[in-house]
């Protein structure tokens, strides 16, 4: 018998042979799958990543607010307005309006910072928390130590605190704590005339201004050293008028136009 030939495999008549086929399907539904259970937790990271919170200060206008926006977490950059609302004590709306603090002539308010809060941490306190610290200060979490300090100290809290507002002003709130502790330890005198704390104040004032500007010259900042020489001269010059000009009331009743002592 002759061998048949082997058929040859027509190109175009061949049947065509199963491939395989990729479960494109199923990856879609795991992925889909994996995209929804992770979008809300990546959601809320995104916004507490994102949101910034913090308290700020102003010299000029002596309030305290409260700010929140939102920016691109590691790049830094704001991507919403800030959203902002007072938070001002019961002692600095008293301040105010009791006539302690005068307001200087100025159309804008300069706001130095106290803190910042992001997710990953907190930033240091800046200077402007230190003076925070006591327009805060409470005695029983309630009553405003400073507030009762008032009451008690009218004559000392007319020249105290206009000091205080001078050196926030000039971006000096690393001296204040030696004024604070001045005016809760110095001890009380029988008569205003016999009270020493206004020569106390103005001593030390001039003495920590002058020693500040000392450290500007040291440090190149010659500008900066004249600015606190000439505030050490026009703050105790100021505290010495009120110590030795008309005697200090405590200011009038806003209701009766009276004054508290009365």
């Amino acid at each position: 018998m002759s061998e048949q030939p082997a058929p040859q495999n027509n190109p175009e008549t061949a049947p065509e042979m199963p491939r395989k086929k990729v479960r494109w399907g199923r990856i879609g539904c795991v992925t889909l799958l994996v995209v929804v259970i992770s979008a809300p937790f990546v959601l809320i990271y995104l916004t507490f990543a994102s949101m910034v919170d913090g308290e700020e200060f102003s010299p000029d206008t002596f309030e305290t607010r409260r700010f929140q926006y939102y920016r691109i977490p590691i790049i830094g950059w704001p991507v919403t307005n800030r959203a902002i609302e007072d938070s001002s004590s019961v002692l600095q709306q008293a301040l105010l309006s009791d006539g302690y603090i005068t307001l200087p002539p100025k159309n804008t308010a300069r706001w130095d910072l106290v803190r910042e809060i992001w997710y990953s941490g907190t930033s240091p306190d800046f200077d402007a928390a230190i003076l925070d610290k006591y327009l805060t200060m409470s005695d029983d979490g309630s009553n405003s130590r400073w507030f009762n300090w008032n009451d008690e100290n009218p004559d000392r809290a007319t020249v105290f605190w206009p000091a205080i507002a001078d050196l926030a002003r000039a971006n000096q709130y690393v001296l204040m704590p030696d004024l604070f502790r001045l005016a809760i330890n110095s001890p009380k005198a029988k008569t205003r005339a016999d009270d020493p704390f206004q020569q106390e104040l103005q001593k030390l004032a001039r003495q920590l201004l002058t020693e500040q500007a000392r450290r500007f010259r040291q440090s190149g900042d010659t500008a900066g050293a004249v600015e606190l020489e000439e505030l050490a001269k026009t703050l105790g010059n100021t505290i010495a008028t009120v110590s030795t000009g008309k005697p200090a009331e405590k200011p009038p009743n806003k209701d009766t136009g009276e004054s508290a002592d009365q």
